[in-house]
């Protein structure tokens, strides 16, 4: 299994352990699913994003192949990190 996966199910599984904990212990209520699967799906596309971010940057092939367009992967990636912190964020509120 690719290591990156290994890495975004581990850190997935952490993220939505301190969810659950925290909506028991602070909150006294029942964690949500949806809230969970979004905070695990979540972790593991801010890993993607910051593979992409890190391939557009230090690629040589991938420089080679994509030029000047590197730029625009490197943003996207970095939405991708954005948005999926956001939404973490969010469902710790």
């Amino acid at each position: 299994m690719n290591k990156l996966v290994i890495i975004a199910i581990v850190l997935g599984s952490l993220v939505v352990i301190a969810y659950v904990l925290k909506e028991l212990l602070i909150k006294g209520d029942g964690p949500s699913l949806s809230d969970g699967v979004t905070i695990f799906l979540s972790s593991g596309g801010a890993l993607a994003g910051l593979k992409v971010c890190l391939i557009s940057l230090l690629s040589q092939k991938f420089h080679q192949s994509f030029g000047s367009d590197c730029t625009y992967f490197f943003l996207g990636g970095f939405a991708v990190i954005w948005v999926s912190i956001t939404t973490i964020v969010d469902r710790f509120r």
